[in-house]
């Protein structure tokens, strides 16, 4: 089930359910005042490779969350992560599978200007919303290894950070935007 939960300076919560309103997993956009939603269907229960990826946003006043309003939605590719807000709110950023093939994408929160950005799953978006950092797979001494990129939203100066000792997932970017 999926709630929105007020918690008061007491420890005691206030919350209201929302699960008959948003399917599936939810992220808060940064001002607050948004959630996203995805859900993915597959029509022809024979074929999982047709499923589609519906995508809603649903706008939020204290716990009242309104109705939901589809935003887009996409049937080429199965998103793999929940929906990343850029922080200017103008766009999401995704992991992605196609047919065995994955990457992150962008696109505006209407779904306006879909593209692929990089192979590589988990992006963050940096606090300036230039860039991505992301994780993605490596052979080394023949096997695999998680690592760190990072690359700028118009699709230069990609790079890969060198982590040989350890095996990072998830990368996360500090308040400054300056570590990872």
């Amino acid at each position: 089930k999926l709630f929105v939960a007020e918690i008061k300076e007491n420890g005691q919560m206030n919350t209201e359910n929302i699960s008959g309103k948003l399917p599936g997993s939810a992220t808060w956009s940064p001002d607050g005042n948004q959630i996203v939603s995805e859900s993915l269907e597959f029509p022809d229960k024979q074929n999982p490779l047709e499923a589609i990826n519906r995508i809603f946003i649903a706008d939020v006043n204290g716990l009242t969350v309104e109705e939901p309003r589809e935003a887009f939605s996409f049937s080429e590719m199965v998103s793999e992560t929940r929906m990343k807000w850029s922080p200017n709110q103008k766009s999401f950023a995704f992991g992605m599978r196609r047919l065995g093939t994955g990457g992150i994408m962008i696109t505006g929160t209407d779904g306006s200007d879909p593209r692929f950005l990089v192979a590589g799953e988990d992006p963050s978006w940096s606090p300036d919303g230039t860039k991505i950092a992301f994780g993605g797979g490596s052979m080394r001494w023949g096997l695999v290894f998680n690592d760190i990129g990072i690359i700028n939203t118009d699709k230069s100066g990609k790079r890969m950070l060198d982590l040989i000792d350890f095996n990072p997932q998830k990368p996360s970017w500090s308040p400054d935007g300056k570590k990872i």
